[in-house]
């Protein structure tokens, strides 16, 4: 199958990362169909649209005639709650996150060709001396990052069992126009326009391995040219919450300035992903460098 040829299916579709994905692959001129839970504001032009929650197990096993011969899915669709955790809540979530997506991949049948997972960094350890490697690290710190590694782990069964390809590509912290999720970045960009300090608590040390979401759509349509297997989706460095306000100052041309309040303890973190497999195994490497992505957010609302 050509890479611009058959019909691809997005859970999530409706949200950050999934709606630039349909764009993309809308441009490409593939047929795109996003699974939604509610009607949609602002759907992308030319996208099908159909009301399925996953969370449902009885909207899963309805038929849905719309998605008959879907060749690609794109599984970014994710619910848990981090507050419940060990809570018959936070178990039954698990049980949904992971039972459902196998489920709807027996309903697509053999016209599935292959399916592309949006798992996460956080099945590492917040807290890594190293690069985190595909090979030795994983270490849920949650429920988020333990949902992610069981459905990696359900998908690779069901990849043998098929001899179709199941790709679990774990993602660094994505931002972009349109990000809605991380809060310190937002802020950031919203005061720097304003001028205003941007303060930091702690000293500002805590890493993440931030990417820009049109790096990750390119990665994610890497991951649909390829085989089954775990990969990680990154910059392969780590920034700072300090040099990323810095960052946001110098790429917006702010006049803020950045202040340290170090009284309100931070929990740390230093997650740094090895993108050594995404190289070799992909051909793919992030494009956008942290200062040009950040300006792309310049004219962006939170």
């Amino acid at each position: 199958m050509s890479e611009q040829q058959g019909k691809a299916l997005i859970s999530g579709g409706t949200g950050f990362l999934g709606r630039n994905l349909a764009v993309r692959l809308r441009a490409m001129g593939r047929e795109v169909v996003v699974l939604t839970r509610r009607e949609i504001s602002d759907p992308v032009p030319g996208v099908g649209y159909v009301r399925l929650d996953l969370s449902r197990r009885g909207d899963v096993e309805k038929e849905h005639p719309e998605l008959e011969g879907t060749r690609a899915f794109f599984h970014l669709a994710s619910d848990v709650d981090w507050a419940t955790e060990l809570s018959p809540a936070g178990l039954a979530s698990l049980r949904r996150q992971v039972e459902h997506p196998i489920l709807l991949l027996e309903k697509l049948g053999r016209s599935l060709e292959r399916v592309v997972f949006s798992s996460s960094m956080m099945v590492y350890p917040l807290v890594s001396p190293q690069p985190l490697r595909e090979d030795r690290d994983e270490q849920p710190p949650n429920f988020y990052g333990a949902h992610k590694l069981v459905l990696e782990q359900a998908g690779g069964l069901w990849s043998r069992r098929t001899g179709r390809p199941f790709v679990s590509a774990r993602i660094g912290q994505v931002y972009g126009p349109g990000m809605r999720v991380n809060r310190f970045l937002l802020d950031a960009v919203a005061t720097a326009r304003r001028g205003e300090p941007i303060t930091v608590f702690g000293d500002g040390s805590p890493q993440a391995d931030w990417l820009h979401a049109d790096d990750v759509v390119d990665a994610l349509l890497a991951c649909e040219r390829t085989g089954t297997g775990v990969v990680n989706v990154g910059s392969g460095s780590g920034t700072s919450n300090r040099a990323l306000a810095e960052a946001v100052v110098a790429a917006l041309g702010s006049a803020s300035r950045v202040e340290l309040l170090p009284e309100r303890p931070v929990a740390p973190r230093n997650q740094v992903l090895d993108v050594t497999r995404a190289r070799t195994w992909l051909g793919w490497s992030p494009r956008i460098p942290l200062f040009e992505g950040i300006r792309t957010m310049g004219t962006d609302h939170a």
